[in-house]
């Protein structure tokens, strides 16, 4: 069991034996089988308080305490059993009866099932790559066949089947393949099996979250821990939230859920939680409404916060760790930059998600990677101005584009630059200090940028990061 696309398989565990047959009395017992309504004639009588032979509370025929339980388990293969491998790998299955946890995925190759009860190893991802004619919901009761398979690859939902070598269940992920909607018979909707309750240490190390592949869980009371990237986020204790289904790039360090439901995948080597809906994220808060600033961002307005800096075409590294903005504080306090949404001219868009106090007058410098990971980490730091990263997905073309700071509705500063400035290579532009305290009209406008002229040590690049801008250009008076 393991990992198909994104995500895991799960470790072998010992399969519960679910009782097919009502008790009849054992030795000394002269009662008939448990109707759920005869009276109790044990001889003698059973320990329990109701209306059956057996040693439970309940009013069934089994041992276990479900007040609704048949007495019926199911009749052939289970996922548990493909799950923990009583069912191989390579082997043709029919499941009966077990239900639809998710929809189609978006990019039509699969989806979730899960048998009625759940709980460890019930759940399984089905591979069913562009089936035409395959129209199913969240709770069709389905009988299914297909071929059980591992999964050891890391790109995002692919699905080839079969492993050459033995590898660990947490290395691979068991899923069951189908090409053609014929191998889905539905027979009906039931109810969605119990999300399985578990933490964020479950997901600490593969060998905890294996059983779990596959199958619907819950955390609650959970804080994200470590933001957006790569199609998800991580949450307390080492869990990690995906985006199979639902768009979650909109959630930033330190927010918190009341809980979150998902089902588990593997995902280059990670185990992933993956919410179906957004009903499957409640209690959503962000972080931004606090900070020990003078002002947050949501008291920012329009002209506040001044784009006053871009490196847009680096000679001394690529875009990705040498690109940088940096941003004038326009106002009489402090700022603190926490939650400020930076967007590209092709609405790629990140986020400032960790406390940037900058003084009043001050600037601070923000990066696609850490301070750390920056190709001028050395020149910023020597600043000593703040500096936060945004997401990679931001990006500055070297010829045009165009850069908008907002926070939720409110679009604070934005420059359209093109041909016109002073863009030229291994040089950053820069606002004049003259445009500053105007600059979100000021630096609409080509004229009141320069390119830079000072060398970013021990590079040869040239640019002024975390250093306020001196005069430059002419200034245009509106």
């Amino acid at each position: 069991m393991s990992t198909q696309l994104f995500r895991s398989s799960l470790f072998l565990s010992v399969v519960a034996t679910m009782a097919c047959d009502p008790k009849a009395g054992t030795t000394g017992d002269t009662s008939v089988a448990d109707t759920g309504v005869a009276a109790d004639t044990g001889n003698p009588p059973d320990a329990d308080a109701d209306a059956d032979a057996d040693a439970d509370a309940d009013a069934d025929a089994d041992a276990d305490a479900d007040s609704d339980d048949t007495g019926e388990a199911p009749s052939g293969p289970t996922i548990v059993d493909v799950q923990t491998h009583v069912i191989a790998e390579g082997e043709t299955v029919t499941l009966a009866d077990v239900v639809v946890t998710s929809s189609i995925t978006g990019s039509s190759t699969g989806f979730f099932i899960s048998d009625a009860g759940g709980g460890a190893h019930s759940g399984m991802w089905v591979y069913a790559p562009f089936v035409e004619g395959l129209s199913l919901s969240p709770g069709d009761r389905i009988t299914i066949t297909g071929l059980v398979s591992e999964y050891g690859g890391s790109s995002d939902e692919s699905g080839d089947t079969g492993m050459s070598v033995d590898v660990p269940d947490t290395e691979t992920q068991t899923q069951l393949s189908i090409v053609s909607a014929d191998a889905v018979v539905d027979t009906g909707v039931t109810d969605m099996p119990p999300a399985t309750m578990v933490t964020g240490e479950t997901f600490a190390t593969a060998e905890s979250a294996e059983p779990f592949e596959g199958v619907l869980v819950m955390l609650e009371d959970v804080i994200v821990t470590s933001p957006y990237v790569s199609g998800g986020f991580g949450v307390d204790d080492g869990a990690q939230i995906g985006d199979l289904f639902v768009n979650v790039s909109d959630v930033r360090l330190g927010d918190t859920f009341g809980s979150i439901t998902g089902l588990v995948y593997f995902n280059d080597g990670v185990y992933e939680i993956e919410p179906r809906d957004t009903a499957d994220l409640v209690g959503h808060m962000d972080s931004c409404g606090s900070c020990t600033a003078d002002m947050c961002m949501t008291d920012v307005e329009a002209g506040d916060i001044v784009i006053a800096e871009l490196m847009v075409d680096p000679n001394a590294g690529t875009d990705f760790v040498a690109e940088y903005i940096e941003v004038y504080n326009n106002t009489a306090g402090s700022v603190d930059l926490n939650c400020l949404t930076l967007t590209d001219g092709s609405l790629h868009f990140g986020y400032i998600e960790a406390s940037t106090v900058v003084s009043a007058g001050g600037v601070a410098v923000l990066t696609r990677r850490s301070l750390e990971g920056s190709t001028y980490s050395d020149a910023i730091a020597a600043s000593g101005a703040p500096t936060a990263s945004y997401r990679k997905s931001v990006s500055l073309n070297n010829d045009s584009d165009t850069l908008t700071l907002t926070y939720e509705t409110t679009v604070i500063d934005a420059v359209v630059y093109d041909s016109a400035f002073p863009i030229s290579a291994g040089a950053s532009i820069e606002l004049g200090a003259d445009s500053l305290s105007d600059g979100a009209s000021l630096n609409d406008f080509s004229d009141n940028w320069c390119a830079a002229t000072s060398i970013i040590a021990p590079w040869v690049d040239l640019g002024s990061p975390g250093v306020v801008n001196g005069v430059c250009g002419s200034v245009l008076d509106l």
